[in-house]
C-alpha cells in the first residue's frame, strides 16, 4: 500500500515515483492521489504526481500514457 509506505519514505529505498489520476475518477482514486502527493511532498520525497481532467477509463489512459512512459524513459536513462 503506497500510503503505508509513504509514512516512512526510507522504505522506498530511492524508488522513483510517478502517479496520475483523473479529477473525476469513478472510484475516488483522485482523493488518494491528492493525499499521497501531499504526504510525499511533506516528507520531501521526490516524486511526480498529476491530476488531469477525466475519469477512470480507456479514454483517460490513452490521453495520459505518454506522460507515464516519458517518466519511465527518464528514470531508466538516469535522468
Amino acid at each position: 500500500n503506497p500510503m503505508t509506505l509513504a509514512k516512512d519514505t526510507k522504505k522506498f529505498n530511492g524508488l522513483k515515483v510517478y502517479f496520475d489520476c483523473g479529477t473525476e475518477d469513478d472510484y475516488g482514486f483522485d482523493t488518494g492521489t491528492r493525499q499521497l502527493d501531499e504526504m510525499l511532498t511533506k516528507a520531501g520525497y521526490p516524486h511526480e504526481a498529476h491530476l488531469y481532467p477525466g475519469n477512470h477509463g480507456w479514454d483517460y489512459a490513452k490521453q495520459h500514457t505518454s506522460e507515464s512512459l516519458l517518466f519511465h524513459w527518464k528514470a531508466f536513462n538516469g535522468k
